[in-house]
């Protein structure tokens, strides 16, 4: 008797509703991973129209101050950063797997997606934010001294406005429903595991 039909039998003897099989949750566990894929190849796309975008617009106009050379610099580094981090991350969510693969195997590979996650989010994400607020404020230097300082005054609060947005609601947001996701699946596969191993 393997695994799945070990938890089925313990939840057909306490009387319940048919357990979710070790297929099923593997299932669930790919649509978490692909939508994860996904999101991260969209994000990426995104990344590299915005540098073709910029330098773009750097070789119709090139700029004449040195802020924004500067701006562009960390940019250009902060998005290169994150684009590196996460092709590893991509590595480990196109690693083949399928409904037939064992729960404790399938369950380690999704501890190492979690932590790599938690690790963009907490590195990769804060030098990347960090580099494109600086970034984007050496940038707008000389834009803003083209205008009038009603303008400038106004279109710098929006950016700022809309930086800490992001930064104290958006992020916080988006990484408590990745790590939400990322945990209950795995936790449902800890129980599985435990379930079958006390028999």
């Amino acid at each position: 008797m393997n695994a799945d039909d070990r938890l089925q039998a313990i939840w057909r003897s306490k009387k319940t509703v048919t357990a979710p099989s070790s297929k099923e949750l593997i299932a669930s566990a790919g649509k978490v991973r692909n939508k994860m894929r996904l999101k991260l190849l969209f994000c990426c796309i995104a990344l590299l129209v915005t540098i073709g975008f910029i330098s773009w617009i750097f070789h119709k106009q090139p700029p004449k101050m040195i802020t924004t050379w500067i701006g562009f610099g960390l940019l250009f580094l902060g998005i290169i950063t994150y684009l590196v981090s996460s092709t590893v991350l991509l590595k480990l969510l196109y690693q083949p797997t399928n409904t037939d693969t064992p729960v404790k195997e399938y369950l380690l590979h999704m501890i190492q997606v979690r932590e790599r996650q938690r690790f963009m989010q907490k590195n990769i994400f804060t030098f990347y934010f960090i580099t494109l607020f600086l970034g984007a404020s050496f940038y707008m230097v000389e834009f803003m001294m083209k205008t009038s300082l009603k303008v400038a005054i106004v279109g710098s609060l929006a950016f700022g406005i809309w930086m800490a947005f992001t930064w104290f609601f958006i992020r916080k947001t988006t990484i408590a429903k990745q790590e939400k996701e990322m945990t209950t699946i795995i936790e449902k596969m800890q129980a599985i595991i435990k379930e079958t191993e006390t028999i």
